[in-house]
């Protein structure tokens, strides 16, 4: 969340001239919801479970792509696996300090976020990274803080 998955996808897919897909962008087009709602609706459980079928389509519709995944994608079930089996997949690891900036003026929009002030967001970002990094070091590269 924050470290800019969906802009050096972007940037990455016209190098590639592949296409570009934002995972959690094609789940809210399919379900006619955003993720915040999907959230709301079904809990994080009922919503990894769609994530991970959404996964599944758009690597069986596009053999070759650039995806970017949600922060907890790989984190849930087999999608890390999945993944590694399907592709490379990069870690862009970002410092929590610079993740709050990124995240600036989003946080009404990222379920996990809302209603929380700096301090809050910090202590989340590092409890998730901490966390999460046991999935995220399965990653084949790795990018430490790109600035754009």
């Amino acid at each position: 969340m924050g470290s800019g998955k969906t802009t050096l996808g972007h940037r990455l897919a016209a190098r590639l001239d592949w296409p570009f897909v934002d995972l959690d962008a094609y789940i809210e087009r399919e379900q006619e919801r955003s993720i915040a709602v999907l959230f709301e609706e079904f809990g994080e459980f009922a919503f990894r479970q769609m994530e991970g079928r959404a996964l599944r389509r758009v690597v069986e519709l596009y053999p070759r792509l650039v995806l970017a995944t949600g922060g907890g994608t790989p984190c849930f079930f087999d999608h890390a696996d999945f993944m590694l089996e399907k592709g490379v997949c990069v870690y862009l690891k970002t410092p929590p300090e610079v993740l709050l900036e990124h995240l600036r003026g989003q946080m009404a929009h990222r379920p996990l976020l809302r209603g929380m002030d700096d301090e809050a967001v910090l202590d989340f970002l590092r409890k998730q990274i901490a966390h999460r990094e046991q999935w995220y070091l399965k990653a084949r590269i790795f990018d430490f803080f790109a600035e754009e």
